[in-house]
């Protein structure tokens, strides 16, 4: 479960930046509660064309306070594109896809992802 989530959008001319942080919050087998910490950055840029081409960065460190060293982290970036399928009502449904690379040796070389996602505007 990823929940809360604390989103950060900082709108430019050009590139559009935006940031996730993460909280998740593991039960342990011996019942003590860890909070975790993931991140995702992505940029986009170019925002006259249909389909933006930009790039997006994850990483999972780990528990607070117990980080796994960076060579066991979920680390992962790569090239995406982005694009608006239509509004529908107070929002707008986008789709963005891409390849990210893994960046440590505990995750997976390549990975593709694809995202479809309803964004509220108020």
């Amino acid at each position: 479960m990823k929940e809360p989530q604390i989103i950060e959008f900082k709108p430019s001319t050009s590139v559009q930046q935006q940031t996730r942080s993460t909280i998740d919050e593991h039960l342990l087998r011996v019942g003590h509660v860890l909070a975790e910490l993931a991140a995702a950055w992505q940029v986009k840029f170019g925002r006259q064309f249909v389909v933006e081409p930009g790039f997006q960065i994850y990483g999972e460190p780990g528990a607070f306070g117990h980080f796994a060293k960076w060579s066991n982290q979920d680390n992962r970036g790569g090239p995406q594109l982005f694009g608006k399928i239509f509004d529908i009502g107070p929002g707008t449904l986008e789709w963005n896809g891409g390849i990210l690379i893994g960046m440590t040796k505990a995750v997976p070389v390549v990975t593709p992802r694809w995202q479809l996602e309803y964004e509220i505007h108020y």
